[in-house]
C-alpha cells in the first residue's frame, strides 16, 4: 500500500456522506469583504479544533503511513538513534548522531592525534580534509595476506554530526554499546565470507565525543582498532 492508496481510502471514506464533503473555498478578498461586514469591529477570537472525526482520520493516516514506510521504528543506542530500513531484499539500520542541530556543521578543530602503532604505515595520499570530515588511512605493509587480498589497513575518522550516516545490515553485522575515550559509543563486527573459503572482517567502533563523530575502523581486530583508540591523545 502506498501513501496515495491511504490517502484516497481515507478521502473516499470520509465524503461518502454528504454532509462531509469539503466546502467551497471562496477567495481571500471575497472573505475579508465579507467579514468587514459581518464583524465590523474584528474577527471574534474562536479556538480553532478539527472536527473529531477529522482527527481520527488524520491520526489514523498517520499510524497507517508509519507502518507503510516502516518510520515507526527507531532505537537508541550508544548515544546514536536508528531507523530500520529494506533496501535489495535486506534489512539495514540507518545510524545517526544525536543533537545534530546543536553542534558545529563544520571542522572547526582537531580533537585528536593518532599515535598509530609502528607496525602501520600513513598514506599520505589517502588522508584529507573536507569541510564535514577528516580521514588518514593506515596501512600495515608488513602484513603476509593471500593473493589477490588487500592489506590490513586501518581509517580514523572525524565527522561532523549534521553529515553522519551508517549503513547496519542487520543479518550480517553485529553492533552493541561502548564506552571508549570516556564517551558513550557502538562497535559494529562485519563478516563478509569470499568465494575462495577465506573471511573478511571489518571491526568498527564509532563514538560521540560532544562536538563530532569519531569512527575507527578497519580490516583487523577489535583489538587492534581498540589500541588504536588507545593511543589517540587529545589535541
Amino acid at each position: 500500500m502506498t501513501l496515495k492508496d491511504v490517502l484516497e481510502e481515507i478521502c473516499a471514506e470520509e465524503y461518502a456522506l454528504p454532509e462531509n464533503a469539503p466546502r467551497h473555498c471562496f477567495k481571500r478578498a471575497h472573505r475579508r469583504a465579507v467579514n468587514a461586514v459581518l464583524y465590523p469591529n474584528g474577527l471574534p477570537k474562536t479556538e480553532k479544533k478539527l472536527p473529531l472525526k477529522r482527527r481520527a482520520l488524520v491520526i489514523t493516516a498517520v499510524v497507517v503511513l508509519a507502518v507503510v514506510t516502516g518510520a515507526a521504528s527507531i532505537i537508541r543506542c550508544g548515544g546514536f538513534w536508528f531507523t530500520k530500513n529494506r533496501f535489495n531484499g535486506y534489512d539495514y539500520l540507518m545510524m545517526f548522531a544525536e543533537n545534530a542541530e546543536n553542534a558545529p556543521k563544520t571542522i572547526e578543530k582537531f580533537c585528536y592525534d593518532c599515535n598509530a602503532p609502528e607496525k602501520y604505515k600513513r598514506l599520505d595520499r589517502m588522508c584529507h580534509v573536507s569541510e564535514d570530515d577528516v580521514e588518514e588511512m593506515y596501512v600495515d605493509v608488513n602484513a603476509v595476506v593471500p593473493e589477490n587480498h588487500g592489506s590490513p589497513f586501518v581509517r580514523v575518522m572525524q565527522i561532523t554530526k549534521s553529515s553522519f550516516v551508517n549503513h547496519i545490515q542487520t543479518e550480517q553485522d553485529e553492533f552493541k554499546p561502548i564506552k571508549t575515550k570516556g564517551f558513550d559509543g557502538v562497535s559494529i563486527v562485519t563478516s563478509i565470507d569470499f568465494d575462495d573459503g577465506t573471511k573478511y572482517m571489518m571491526n568498527t567502533v564509532i563514538w560521540d565525543c560532544g562536538d563530532y563523530i569519531h569512527m575507527v575502523n578497519g580490516t583487523v581486530s577489535m583489538e587492534e582498532i581498540m589500541s588504536f583508540i588507545d593511543g589517540m591523545t587529545e589535541k
